[in-house]
């Protein structure tokens, strides 16, 4: 009996540390995606505005009370990975992994960014973002739609707070 006890707590405590150490995010991957962006804009990177030397970083709340966590990882070449959800504060690999999440383009005009994503629904869409010091604050997002450019939705509570990373 005090075998069982004890194989149960263990198991129990192990499955907790693996259950805590995932994201608890489910991202939907896609193999080719087939972005605009850049394309039909250009590419527009400004260092000053946009950090590479780390990730911006959204802590939230949800209903139940879980804090979760999620990033944007800008590169010089336009793309933005962007991470799923976390059950708890992504560690160093994590960071800079790019297992968890999936990549877009990004643009920069004058202190604005524009992030293009993809989402199995509405698929293709901007985010776009103030830039406010180390700070990005969410504006709304725009449908990407063959005949026009959809409804605009708000999610003013939306804040990604710089967090510098050493990636080498």
């Amino acid at each position: 009996m005090k075998c069982t006890i004890t194989n149960n707590i263990l198991f129990f405590l192990l499955f907790s540390a693996e259950l805590f150490s995932q994201p608890c995010g489910i991202c939907g991957s896609k193999k080719h995606d087939k972005y605009w962006l850049l394309k039909r804009e250009g590419l527009q990177v400004d260092s000053n505005k946009v950090r590479f030397d780390g990730v911006y970083l959204n802590k939230y709340k949800d209903e139940s009370g879980v804090w979760t966590y999620s990033y944007y990882r800008f590169l010089k070449d336009g793309k933005v990975f962007i991470s799923c959800e976390y059950c708890s504060f992504p560690s160093l690999q994590e960071f800079k992994s790019y297992e968890h999440g999936r990549f877009g383009e990004y643009r920069i005009d004058l202190f604005v960014v524009k992030v293009e994503k993809f989402a199995p629904y509405p698929r293709y869409y901007y985010a776009y973002f103030h830039i406010d010091g180390d700070t990005l604050k969410y504006k709304y997002n725009k449908g990407r739609r063959r005949f026009g450019e959809g409804d605009a939705r708000f999610a003013p509570y939306l804040k990604y707070s710089f967090q510098k990373v050493k990636f080498d």
